[in-house]
């Protein structure tokens, strides 16, 4: 406890209403009469009190300080628990965007499979015909098409063409079975089909391609998957703008393995950095050629720091989700 000389005895004295020629009045009059112990004795036990206030004030700023400390310990520790809780539902939607894609593929092979079913039974159906084709003899090369057509008076191209389509409708069957293909026919034939959903963006590029439009997940460009056409916009765009390298600054670990899978065997390397990284200056070197700052994903501000001086080769995505981002950075490249 702090000694007699940390009390003012003037502004305890103001503090009880006692002014200033009160206070001298007061010791004219103890130096002529003497204050009595009683009034001395009063005084000290005021002072004694005071302290004993002061003190108690003191505890109770500590106090104070230490549940305000507690408070914000607490709220830090909420802090980290939301950031948990997002990375985790990152997580959770890129394991069902894969499980997604997993179901349309297990569609797709379904699909094929009852094709190949239903093919097999036209087959059974007409085994017995089939049986006795294979059976005879192949008989000898005869005309082209083409020459069995002159023949009828059908020397013309598009009635050559209307005539086919016409024979396809009325007896599909016997047609196919009947017609036979000329060795590297089928490959110049098949080399510019494309099988491929209703999506602007899956359509075949080459002026002289064959569309056939089939279900999306029998699509050779997307197979259903949202992903894999923004994916296919991505390589599209990197080859105009000459890019072949990308670093993605950013996203989960499924986020990265979806990824991983989807450039693997195309021209455009992917360099992944995690957002939790601190990347030195080996990573964050001037020759890259552009970088992906990956908003709204696990990535500390470290991380992205690291990249601010490549400048205009930064392309900055403030979204989630896979889809999203790679048609952003491909309208960024475009």
């Amino acid at each position: 406890m702090a000694g007699d000389d940390d009390i003012d005895f003037d502004a305890y004295m103001r503090d009880r209403g006692v002014k200033r020629g009160a206070q001298e009045a007061a010791a004219d009059a103890s130096g002529s009469e003497g204050a009595s112990a009683e009034e001395v004795a009063g005084l000290r036990r005021a002072l004694k009190g005071a302290r004993i206030l002061r003190e108690q004030a003191r505890e109770a700023l500590a106090a104070e300080q230490a549940e305000h400390a507690k408070t914000r310990a607490a709220l830090q520790a909420t802090m980290i628990e939301r950031d948990e809780t997002g990375e985790a539902l990152g997580s959770t939607r890129a394991e069902r965007d894969q499980a997604r894609e997993a179901l349309a593929s297990m569609q797709a092979e379904r699909d094929a499979l009852a094709k190949e079913h239903r093919a097999l039974q036209r087959s059974a159906a007409r085994g017995g015909d089939a049986a006795e084709r294979a059976a005879k003899p192949r008989a000898a090369v005869g005309p082209s098409l083409r020459e069995g057509l002159a023949e009828r008076g059908i020397d013309d191209e598009t009635e050559a063409a209307e005539l086919l389509l016409a024979l396809l409708e009325r007896d599909p069957t016997s047609l196919l079975d009947g017609l036979r293909v000329v060795p590297g026919l089928a490959a110049r034939g098949l080399e510019r089909l494309a099988l491929v959903c209703e999506r602007p963006e899956c359509q075949p590029e080459a002026e002289k391609a064959v569309v056939v439009r089939v279900a999306a997940e029998r699509c050779e460009v997307c197979g259903g998957s949202d992903i894999k056409v923004a994916f296919d916009l991505l390589l599209r765009a990197s080859r105009l703008a000459g890019v072949t390298r990308l670093v993605i600054v950013g996203g989960s670990p499924a986020y990265h393995t979806q990824l991983r899978e989807l450039s693997r065997g195309t021209d455009l390397k992917l360099d992944l950095v995690s957002g939790r990284s601190k990347p030195g200056k080996r990573r964050a070197r001037n020759d890259v050629e552009r970088v992906v700052i990956w908003g709204s994903t696990i990535l500390d501000h470290g991380t992205s720091a690291a990249y601010e001086h490549l400048g205009d080769r930064l392309i900055r995505v403030p979204h989630r989700g896979i889809s999203r981002m790679l048609r952003e950075v491909a309208q960024a490249l475009a």
